[in-house]
């Protein structure tokens, strides 16, 4: 095995480890067998297969860190909100707020309040859905503090 697949495979064990994510949730959301997902984690995968980027999308992988040439990633737009870069976020890796409430061990609701702007996500939830949605923590960082710098001027 070359090593961007070893690497890869290593770090689906870790983002699924992470996130908490069993193989059968895994599973189901990829819409395979359990043993694809362990084959997954044991020899990891190319671009040219099909499950290669949904799986990335699921664990917040940048597909661009074990493939430089492979192209696809969202930005977080310049005069976005916190909630609205979360929501785009999601949308963009093509989760549900359930899959994604899901797969963070949190509710759906907890989801909806980050991206309506009621709740701003805690650091470490934020490191999370950052990792999960494929966003560059340092700017989603900043808008979490304007976020909050704009809630303690009200």
């Amino acid at each position: 095995m070359d090593e961007a697949r070893k690497r890869f495979a290593g770090d689906v064990i870790s983002a699924m480890e992470e996130l908490n994510v069993s193989v059968a949730d895994m599973a189901a959301l990829l819409e395979v067998k359990e043993f694809s997902v362990y084959e997954f984690r044991s020899k990891g995968l190319t671009p040219k297969s099909r499950y290669f980027l949904p799986l990335c999308e699921e664990l917040g992988l940048d597909p661009r860190a074990y493939f430089p040439d492979h192209e696809c990633d969202p930005g977080v737009g310049e005069n976005e909100t916190l909630a609205e870069a979360l929501r785009s976020g999601r949308r963009a890796r093509r989760l549900s707020a359930v899959g994604a409430a899901r797969l963070l061990g949190i509710s759906e609701t907890t989801i909806r309040h980050y991206e309506d702007g009621y709740h701003i996500p805690p650091e470490d939830k934020l490191a999370r859905l950052c990792r999960l949605y494929g966003l560059d923590r340092k700017v989603m960082r900043v808008l979490r503090e304007k976020a909050a710098a704009a809630r303690a001027e009200l």
